[in-house]
């Protein structure tokens, strides 16, 4: 058993997840062996789901619909109207409360320049992985916030909504309503 088929065995029991664990790489040549993705999506989520089946590698072509996306991963060579559409879809959801102005600035981004992201089941993932995904319920958050805690101050959350965007904190008054 390779180590990464052993460390989404070992998360599984542990925690007792439902979905396996997804592996995701960043890399500057495509993986020879790994084929690329072959449809078109609505949002660069789609393909953590779709990495739960198999294994392939996206360009910033593939998450040409998710701006968000092609900014949180610093996809190299974004189409031309990608800038503006972020600053689209970041006015949309600082209008709808989603994410404040603030926040906006603390969304993280990969640092270097990404050409290719290769997602798929960490089981037999055939790189390294640079970012493992869990699909976990609260319970299961709880445990790994507490265990990120103990191991490695300074980590992002366990839990939260995709790419760091944090939802509004609600007062009473505003949850009556």
């Amino acid at each position: 058993m390779n180590k990464n088929s052993q460390l989404a065995e070992d998360l599984i029991a542990a925690l007792e997840l439902a979905l396996p664990p997804i592996a995701v790489s960043f890399a500057d040549t495509a993986p020879t062996n790994v084929p690329s993705y072959d449809r078109v999506v609505p949002a660069g989520c789609v393909f953590w789901q779709e990495a739960a089946t198999r294994t392939f590698v996206t360009t910033a072509k593939d998450h040409a619909l998710c701006s968000i996306g092609v900014h949180t991963h610093h996809l190299a060579e974004p189409a031309p109207s990608q800038q503006a559409e972020l600053a689209e879809a970041l006015k949309v959801m600082s209008d709808l409360d989603y994410v404040r102005p603030e926040e906006v600035a603390a969304i993280p981004v990969i640092k270097r320049e990404v050409k290719h992201v290769i997602y798929g089941p960490l089981a037999d993932f055939p790189l390294d992985p640079e970012v493992v995904l869990l699909f976990a319920h609260a319970r299961q958050g709880l445990i790994l916030s507490e265990a990120i805690a103990r191991v490695d101050q300074g980590s992002p959350l366990a839990m939260g909504v995709p790419p760091a965007l944090s939802f509004r904190k609600w007062s009473i008054t505003e949850m009556q309503r």
